[in-house]
């Protein structure tokens, strides 16, 4: 053979092996499809309350919180539903000595400012008091310092009632007693003791069915948990578990909260009517008391979303996030948005918990989704409304991996449902202009006999039938055809939101052009499920810059059909 030829068959030869091992890769992953088949016999959890975060108020006097400033954080408190708040309670926000309380503070109206809105939620709070042994939980001078003093659950007892009886604060429906008092009680006993106090003083005072006692709160110290359990006498069970980011890929968070749930369930007859409860949830790794380097990061939502699914596939009723907010104390910045000093700015791990607060009702019933993949997890959440006579569901797919899968889901049982999706993807976590998750396409599915959808990589997918949800105001029957909607708004500036729908899985184009046919953007190239979907021009070209004023062709290409339609952008 003479050389040329050589070269030309050893070039074809290598094209065909490269595109054999890219066939084999998409066969690996964007082509995996795994069907799952939702067992409805079989609950993880079956009253579950939510997720949530916890929302203090200690430092919104430091960061001046004004009332316009608080104004900003309920919109997305109320947008969040946030199900479950855990917020702290101390003694300095009012105690004189002498058992007398002054319920009158600027601390308590920070309080009571926070309690106003998940009051109005109907959220489930967690109230904890952080304790007297430390010395910053308590005003100088305080003769309360030890956690078995039954002067302190005197004064327990009478905040309570004040807050419950007297305020009408009926949602604080959980109270814990010292916050990790593995660490900062350190002896057992002494906690025991003042739990016992505690228990005592809400039955002098008729609040033992208004309030339930929550506990060990403890932290990487399975022996508190036991302990607690055998103490026969806490209304739940709660934790905080800061899992490092292997045990969260590996699953094995999945598996130590399954074994503390078991252990509850084995030693008390009645746990099956109690929650476990993560108290404080969030990521070991880059952590420090006050900051976690990895916060600001897509990561961090992926991997606290995947957090999320193994607790309550492993039976957990409430998970609450450290933390909602960074002016909760000064100078912490493990929240989903910045303090007041930074401008409240979104981090992007709201987006995701946003998500699963809002639309894991209250009252769902969980199911864990069995992919055969540990590296894709994901759980189901039915929810019933006998009033209204409706019954919804949502998913949540949690895809470690970096490649696209596909998933076949099946309620036997169930019909037609029309679910939003919203994908939190490094692509793809499209917002509105309060910052708050858009739905991505919407699906007119028979759930009963299979919904598939197409995960990317590294990214966590919902779909949500629930009421609320923030749909596209858009007739789902769209969707039968392939459809490109005007832009909205329009004219616009700087962004604009453009909205298609596509009849089946396709791949699909979508670009901006000039008027002298010259490409300006590239908003998306890819294979998508069918349905509408929404992306988010930002008034920019290819290189960044912001586009001028004028008229721009939007152009959607799939299966041979391309469809235009014209945005004007003005100064």
């Amino acid at each position: 053979m003479k050389g040329s030829k050589f070269s030309e068959f050893m070039q074809e030869a290598l094209n065909l092996q490269k595109n054999f091992m890219v066939a084999v890769f998409l066969l690996n992953g964007f082509l995996f499809a795994q069907s799952v088949v939702v067992d409805t016999a079989n609950p993880s959890c079956n009253r579950f309350f939510g997720f949530g975060a916890e929302w203090d108020s200690y430092s919104y006097g430091s960061y001046e919180v004004t009332d316009s400033d608080f104004a900003l954080i309920r919109k997305r408190v109320e947008y969040m539903g946030l199900p479950v708040a855990r917020i702290m309670m101390l003694l300095k926000y009012g105690y004189n000595n002498n058992g007398v309380f002054d319920y009158e503070t600027a601390d308590m109206y920070r309080l009571y400012r926070h309690l106003d809105v998940c009051q109005a939620l109907g959220s489930t709070v967690l109230l904890a008091d952080w304790g007297v042994e430390q010395g910053w939980t308590v005003p100088p001078g305080s003769d309360i310092v030890s956690t078995d003093d039954t002067l302190y659950a005197s004064v327990i007892g009478n905040y309570l009632d004040h807050l419950i009886n007297v305020r009408g604060y009926t949602c604080i429906r959980y109270f814990i007693l010292v916050n990790e008092p593995n660490y900062e009680v350190g002896s057992f006993s002494r906690w025991a003791a003042g739990v016992s106090n505690v228990k005592n003083a809400l039955v002098t005072r008729g609040l033992q069915d208004k309030v339930l006692l929550a506990g060990s709160d403890m932290s990487n110290n399975v022996a508190w948990h036991t302990q607690a359990v055998e103490l026969n006498i806490l209304g739940a069970y709660d934790f905080h578990r800061y899992a490092s980011g292997a045990d969260i890929l590996s699953g094995s968070l999945e598996t130590y909260v399954g074994n503390l749930w078991t252990y509850a369930k084995t030693h008390d007859s009645a746990a099956a009517g109690k929650l476990l409860i993560v108290g404080e949830a969030g990521l070991s790794d880059g952590a420090s008391t006050g900051q976690n380097s990895n916060i600001e990061t897509f990561d961090y939502g992926v991997i606290m979303a995947d957090y999320a699914v193994q607790c309550a596939s492993a039976g957990s009723g409430a998970v609450s996030a450290w933390m909602l907010d960074d002016n909760s104390f000064m100078d912490f910045t493990w929240g989903m948005w910045c303090n007041k000093t930074l401008g409240f700015r979104l981090k992007q791990w709201f987006y995701p918990w946003a998500l699963l607060c809002r639309n894991f009702k209250t009252g769902s019933k969980i199911y864990k989704l069995n992919t055969g993949r540990s590296d894709l997890r994901g759980i189901a959440a039915h929810h019933t409304d006998s009033a209204q006579g409706t019954s919804s569901w949502t998913f949540c797919i949690v895809n470690r991996l970096f490649s696209t899968q596909t998933l076949t889901i099946q309620v036997p049982g169930h019909g037609h449902a029309s679910l939003s999706q919203y994908l939190y993807s490094p692509s793809s976590a499209i917002t509105d202009s309060n910052g708050f998750p858009v739905a991505t396409s919407i699906l007119d599915e028979n759930i009963g006999t299979g919904v598939s959808i197409a995960c990317p990589g590294n990214s966590v997918l919902f779909l949500t039938g629930q009421e609320g949800t923030g749909a596209l105001d858009i007739s789902a029957a769209n969707s039968k055809a392939l459809f490109l909607f005007q832009n909205t708004p329009n004219p616009f500036n700087p962004a604009t939101t453009i909205r298609y729908s596509i009849p089946i899985h396709s791949f699909v184009t979508l670009k901006v052009y000039d008027l002298r046919g010259a490409v300006i953007r590239t908003l998306f190239k890819g294979a998508v499920n069918k349905g509408i979907h929404t992306f988010s021009w930002d008034g920019t070209d290819r290189s960044g810059m912001a586009s001028g004023s004028g008229i721009y062709i939007i152009r959607l290409e799939s299966n041979g059909r391309a469809l235009t339609t014209k945005a004007l952008k003005v100064e």
